[in-house]
């Protein structure tokens, strides 16, 4: 710093470890908004399957009603709405995939083709890819499981 005054006393030294700090910081904070992001969509998720399966046990009463007179144990009910809940798990989770994959290729190219690297591009690797495609089954399991134990709980209170 003496040395830059003795060239020219309006000469100053920036620190830019601070600003790096504060950067990945920021980092740090959009990364955690995006995991809660992604809990509150599992947890909406879930609660879309259990009033879908509530209200289709309620609008198949009648039918469960003679199924449990005929002596159906209740998991037979509870793996017809189950299949029915997996079908509809797959395809949301089929057509997600199939809409975010090329958002976050249309990302990376805008964010490459952005002058000065201010935005840094995704660079998604094929481990990024495979996560992503992770989420198929894991949506799928997700709702049929969640339709299962709704269904399962829902016909324990019945008479």
């Amino acid at each position: 710093k003496v040395r830059l005054k003795a060239v020219d006393d309006k000469a100053a030294v920036d620190d830019h470890g601070l600003w790096l700090a504060d950067l990945a910081r920021l980092a740090r904070s959009v990364e955690t908004v995006a995991i809660v992001i992604l809990g509150l969509i599992v947890l909406a998720m879930a609660a879309t399957v259990i009033y879908a399966t509530r209200t289709g046990l309620a609008i198949h009463y009648e039918a469960i009603e003679v199924l449990h007179i005929v002596g159906a144990p209740d998991a037979y009910v509870a793996r017809q709405f189950s299949r029915h809940a997996t079908a509809l798990g797959l395809r949301g989770a089929l057509i997600g995939l199939v809409l975010a994959a090329p958002t976050l290729l249309g990302l990376d190219h805008f964010a490459t083709e952005m002058p000065g690297g201010l935005v840094p591009a995704l660079n998604l690797g094929a481990r990024d890819w495979l996560a992503l495609a992770a989420l198929v089954p894991a949506v799928t399991l997700l709702s049929a499981v969640t339709a299962r134990f709704t269904v399962l709980r829902t016909l324990a209170r019945l008479p």
